[in-house]
């Protein structure tokens, strides 16, 4: 038998273009509807909209000091001569270096890089992040590098600055994308925001380097995701759904087994959602699934049972604290009265009153729940599927 391609295996549901990196670190476009994938796994997002409207640094003009992309604007240069040195693409991202030169009159260079102020509310979290690289030049008398968020009321009358620095000696000569931490607008009247790239410098010394900037991106949540480009307006990227097709062929409603290996990219803070990474279920639109095998790695791997019409069988991470990547492999067996997870070589405790979901298996999805729309946020590198209750030691053994 030949083997499926994974377009022929998997259907995938975004309504949009999405872009996806591989281990050397280049990012590459896919289509709309076609899973993103490369050499790290399957990538699998909830929707984002960066607001930042030209993110792709177009109508950059090279001079002295020549013509900042489209919407961007220094508030202020301190002082500094600013020169356009040159656009173009590296790693997939599409950059515009801009050098800072001269005798310092002030303290801080403050880089906007919106047109307008984005629309924000009280006690929302935001993400800012930019790829950013050390051109030519040196750091000298420049003492540090961040981000600042401004709030503002309706009328736009300034609130406060939200300052998020990623430290001296950065950027460095490897183009890096550099993340703010979580801004919660803590604004009583908070209505816009607006973010700038930051460079605290000394006054009155002497500064020279080029810095090259790429793919500036603002988004609502509560951690960051990949680059979504943009031109002239504000660009959401649809959610991943991925469905694997004919699931009544490949898993059986009376005992079954899933086994994933992935790479969790963020937390869900303060666990709120749970990610879900391989799940099937008969009636997904039956409200609360009556099954869930959990792994979550606060609490170790335990298995959970739900009232209710018994409706799916899912394999879930939740990490309430870390941030960051995070590999691990998880598996979760059923059949009725005898389920059990693992995570990394643990096991869960036995769960002896397990229901199996009833009827024919009709959805399987990588990556996301069809009944509760959490996704992963992270990337797949391996999932599969038994038509049987693998054995504990099977568990332990192959999540090891």
């Amino acid at each position: 038998m030949t083997p499926l391609s994974i377009d022929e295996a998997i259907t995938c549901t975004r309504a949009s273009v999405g872009y996806v990196d591989n281990v050397a670190g280049k990012w590459f476009s896919v289509a709309a509807n076609k899973p993103r994938r490369s050499d790290k796994g399957l990538l699998v997002e909830e929707a984002r909209t960066n607001v930042l409207t030209n993110s792709a640094v177009q109508g950059a003009v090279l001079g002295s000091p020549g013509t900042l992309p489209t919407g961007w604007a220094f508030a202020s240069t301190a002082g500094l001569t600013q020169t356009i040195v040159a656009t173009g693409v590296e790693n997939g991202v599409e950059y515009v270096d801009i050098r800072l030169s001269g005798t310092t009159t002030g303290d801080n260079i403050y880089l906007q890089m919106n047109g307008a102020h984005s629309a924000g509310l009280t006690a929302q979290r935001w993400q800012m992040s930019a790829f950013c690289k050390l051109v030519a030049g040196s750091l000298a008398n420049v003492v540090g590098f961040g981000t600042i968020i401004n709030e503002y009321t309706a009328a736009l009358a300034f609130i406060q600055s939200d300052t998020f620095g990623f430290g001296a000696s950065v950027p460095t000569s490897t183009l890096t994308r550099y993340v703010s931490s979580t801004l919660t607008s803590g604004g009583a009247t908070t209505a816009y925001l607006l973010p700038y790239l930051w460079f605290p410098v000394t006054n009155g010394q002497a500064v020279d380097f080029t810095v090259r900037i790429g793919w500036p991106q603002f988004e609502l949540g509560s951690f960051p995701t990949s680059p979504i480009r943009t031109t002239t307006v504000a660009v959401t990227r649809a959610a991943d759904n991925n469905e694997v097709n004919f699931p009544e062929l490949i898993v059986d409603e009376n005992e079954c087994t899933l086994f994933c290996d992935v790479t969790q990219l963020y937390s869900n803070a303060g666990g709120a959602l749970w990610g879900t990474i391989f799940g099937w279920a008969s009636d997904p639109g039956i409200g609360w699934h009556s099954y869930v095998i959990v792994v979550d790695q606060s609490d170790f791997p335990r298995a959970e049972g739900y009232s209710g019409q018994p409706s799916g069988i899912q394999i879930q991470n939740l990490l309430n604290s870390t941030v960051g990547t995070t590999r691990f492999k998880c598996a979760a067996a059923a059949e009725a009265n005898n389920a059990r997870a693992a995570l990394d070589g643990v096991l869960s405790t036995l769960d002896s009153s397990c229901m199996m979901p009833v009827g024919t298996p009709t959805y399987l999805t990588v990556g996301y729940a069809p009944w509760d729309w959490d996704w992963f946020n992270g990337y797949i590198h391996k999932v599969r599927c038994l038509p049987r209750r693998a054995t504990d030691a099977e568990l332990q053994s192959m999540t090891e």
